[in-house]
This record gives C-alpha cells, structure tokens and sequence, in this order.
C-alpha cells in the first residue's frame, strides 16, 4: 500500500508515535513526573491550580511548534526530493 494511501485510510498518525525507544526518554520521564509529584506536594491548591495553568498554555505551544516543525519538516523533505529528481547530474531520470 502506498503511503498516500496509508494516509487516507488513517494508518499513519504521527501523533499516536510514541517515544519509548528514544534513549534516555523514559528516565527522562521518570525524573519529571517525580519533580512535578514532588513539587504539587508542596503547593496549596491555588498554587497547584496556577501550576496546571502554566503547563497547559507550555503544552499549547509546544504543540504549535511541532506542528510548524512538521509542516517545515514535510515541505524539506518534498523540496528535497523534488531537487534530486530534477538537477542535472543526478543520474536519475529528468535529472
């Protein structure tokens, strides 16, 4: 199956990716929960509170970012290969 197809059907989600195999990436993760259980410990709830707030607007940009990163990352990636299939030189056909 192409992956234009792959696309279509739904088969590919970037966003359900999971990162696990990333070295280092799950004691990484560890290592935050641990702080923020830590540190909600010894907040009030108005503070928690301020705290949840805080951490959902830096989830929303870090969401804006990486949807960005991808929209630059995917536009590379189809100027690149359009640059291979069309420079003379390349020994690909067109090239």
């Amino acid at each position: 199956m192409s992956a234009l197809d792959e696309l279509w059907e739904g088969e590919i989600a970037p966003w359900e990716r999971t990162y696990s195999h990333v070295p280092g990436y799950e004691q990484a993760m560890a290592r935050l929960a641990d702080a923020d259980a830590r540190l909600r410990q010894q907040l009030g709830e108005e503070q928690r509170r301020l705290l949840d707030e805080v951490q959902g607007e830096e989830d929303e940009i870090h969401l804006l970012c990486l949807q960005e990163m991808f929209r630059y990352s995917f536009s590379l990636g189809a100027r690149l290969t359009l640059e291979v299939f069309t420079s003379p030189g390349t020994g690909v056909p067109g090239g």
